[in-house]
């Protein structure tokens, strides 16, 4: 008895598949059929299922790994398209671990101060590589040689600035005042000042003008710390006018010596002898009031 189409609809796959093969061996056994008169089943593609996608991007991504995926170089920094602005750095530095301050062209056996913080500059796009040292102004108060310390140096240069023109022109007008006294700006806080601290007001110039106004600059001293070592330390930065001169705008400098209380065995030193005998602080003291001048 033949079954209707409609009740196929509720068959599994496996049932239809026992079906198809009973009435393919019952037409077999009726007289005069012939194998190659039953038509062969034709290959119908399916559509690719759920599963079929999900692995195809699996094994796609599995495959693309192994591809050479083809970046483009970094685009160089354009320090033309952002404005400039001079500003003055105060930091101090460890002498121990350097040559000594100033740049040198030639190779030394430490490395120079200036050398590091020329390298944290370049290395934060405050300024230029292309144009080093000179091509931001770069100037300093004063020298020290090697294993020399200072707790406040000064040096006055031209960086990358995050405000306008505009704006900066817009500061300079309000710190103007301020600005002008940074031409006698000490190289200490804290530590003693000149004999006349009267006619000298600039430690207090640099304590006041040390914060940049509430603008949104880019924080100089935060960057350059992150990336010095630790034996130099930039300790603030203030903006200063353009013809601002660490050197030449500076109108003096205070140096202190320090000695040791006592000095280690030497051969040709008498052990018994003291080390307060060894030192004669009057003489000392008489030697350098000669320099004062």
């Amino acid at each position: 008895m033949a079954q209707s189409p409609s009740a196929y609809a509720a068959w599994s796959k496996d049932d239809l598949i026992a079906r198809i093969n009973s009435l393919e061996s019952a037409l077999l056994n009726a007289p005069g059929v012939t194998p190659n008169a039953i038509p062969k089943p034709m290959h119908h593609p399916r559509a690719p299922q759920m599963a079929d996608v999900i692995s195809a991007s699996v094994a796609g991504a599995s495959t693309s790994g192994h591809k050479k995926i083809k970046t483009k170089p970094p685009k160089p920094f354009d320090f033309s398209a952002y404005p400039r602005r001079k500003i003055a750095l105060k930091f101090c530095y460890s002498g121990w671990e350097y040559n000594g301050l100033a740049f040198q062209t030639e190779p030394t056996p430490l490395p120079m101060v200036e050398a590091v913080i020329l390298n944290a500059l370049e290395e934060c796009r405050l300024i230029d590589p292309a144009g080093g040292f000179d091509g931001c102004g770069w100037s300093r108060c004063g020298r020290t040689d090697r294993g020399v310390s200072a707790a406040g140096q000064v040096a006055a240069l031209w960086v990358r600035s995050a405000i306008g023109v505009g704006k900066i022109k817009r500061l300079e007008e309000i710190t103007a005042s301020t600005a002008a006294e940074l031409g006698a700006t000490s190289l200490d806080d804290g530590l003693p000042g000149p004999p006349t601290a009267e006619s000298s007001p600039t430690s207090q110039s640099i304590s006041r003008t040390s914060s940049p106004p509430a603008q949104p600059e880019l924080r100089y001293v935060n960057m350059l710390n992150s990336v010095l070592p630790r034996s130099i330390r930039v300790l603030a930065w203030s903006p200063v006018t353009d013809t601002f001169d660490a050197r030449f705008s500076c109108t003096y400098r205070h140096y202190k010596y320090f000695f040791t209380a006592s000095i280690p065995p030497h051969p040709y030193i008498n052990p018994s002898h003291s080390s307060s005998s060894l030192l004669n602080v009057e003489a000392m003291r008489d030697a350098a009031s000669r320099l004062v001048g």
